[in-house]
């Protein structure tokens, strides 16, 4: 399982925003994800992996409260089984703490698959959430 932790100086309702806003997201994650924020709604994304070769990754949003959790199906090109991602934010003394938990990784059959893929995405939500941290602190002023 990847976990990624960190506050942001926003009440959850605007980190919510900031999070999970297409308006925001392109700004943060990129233009070429798709999130309709809405049980049922599509997830997608067209990226790079570390070899240079295009990729895609399909979800559905399968749990949603507004301004605290945002759970998503998680499927890669080529994965037989779809993972896991989840987001959850609380009110803390900072302002909000966002929760990005990953999960479901046993669907692999192979140990080496999946902890390449563990370690790809690990490596991955640090560098996307710190992306989102930076956008996030330009909106402060």
């Amino acid at each position: 399982m990847i976990e990624v932790e960190f506050a942001i100086p926003f009440p959850p309702r605007t980190a919510w925003d900031l999070l999970t806003d297409p308006s925001h997201i392109e700004k943060w994650w990129g233009d070429g994800v798709l999130l309709e924020r809405r049980l049922g709604g599509k997830f997608s994304e067209d990226w790079t992996d570390n070899e240079g070769m295009p990729r895609h990754t399909e979800g559905v949003v399968t749990a949603l409260e507004d301004a605290k959790r945002l759970q998503l199906n998680w499927q890669d090109d080529g994965w037989k089984n779809p993972t896991r991602v989840e987001f959850m934010l609380s009110e803390n003394q900072q302002g909000s703490r966002i929760y990005l938990q990953h999960s479901g990784w046993e669907n692999f059959d192979s140990e080496d698959d999946r902890q390449k893929y563990v370690d790809e995405y690990r490596e991955g939500w640090h560098a996307l959430m710190g992306k989102f941290q930076e956008y996030a602190a330009t909106q402060a002023k």
